[in-house]
């Protein structure tokens, strides 16, 4: 598909169009007709007065209008190559925020992963150092890592409440024992005096 004329093209090309029709009608033509009936000096003439000044106005405006349209295809390149370059730019613009936009994501999933495994870490470390089973690990997410933390809490949960049962376990062996150790204690004293009083005085028969 051909591009349209700008106005000034369309009008150079007219002028072109109507100065090589008349270098044709008016000018070959009628030196064809001259010469074909052996008028060579009407022929010459003609040549001379029409034919020659016919050709160059059209080839004026033949050159006019290829000058004009290097001029239109240069400012049509430089266009094209303006808008290219803006094009590349922001494709590279485009580009670099998209590597850019990138490497934050994987920097936030990477924190987003490795925060709650250093509080996961830190947790354990604090509950083998100091044997505080109350200790939780904060659930901010429904993930892999926030299910995991969350079975840990729960795994700390029924540590915690199973050492209680332990410990409380062992206070009532310990309060049995105490009692029993004191029981124990009252039955030996008690044999004690018995074993250290002096036989009841019973008096002799007579034989």
């Amino acid at each position: 598909m051909e591009a349209p004329l700008v106005p000034e093209e369309r009008k150079i090309a007219e002028e072109y169009s109507e100065q090589r029709k008349q270098f044709v009608q008016e000018g070959l033509l009628r030196a064809s007709e001259l010469f074909a009936n052996m008028e060579f000096s009407a022929g010459n003439t003609h040549i001379l007065k029409t034919v020659n000044p016919s050709y160059t106005a059209a080839k004026s405006l033949a050159e006019k209008l290829a000058a004009f349209q290097l001029r239109m295809g240069k400012e049509e390149f430089g266009k094209s190559s303006a808008n290219f370059a803006a094009a590349r730019r922001l494709s590279i613009g485009f580009i670099v925020g998209g590597v850019g936009f990138g490497l934050f994501l994987a920097l936030w999933i990477i924190r987003s992963i490795t925060g709650p495994l250093n509080q996961m870490r830190a947790t354990i470390t604090q509950v083998e150092k100091n044997g505080d089973f109350t200790r939780r690990i904060p659930v901010s997410t429904e993930d892999e890592v926030g299910q995991t933390a969350k079975s840990f809490n729960e795994l700390m949960a029924a540590l915690q409440l199973t050492l209680g049962q332990v410990l409380g376990s062992v206070d009532k062996v310990s309060d049995a024992a105490l009692s029993l150790s004191s029981s124990s204690n009252q039955v030996a004293i008690s044999s004690s005096s018995r074993a250290r009083r002096p036989p009841p005085w019973r008096p002799q028969s007579s034989k």
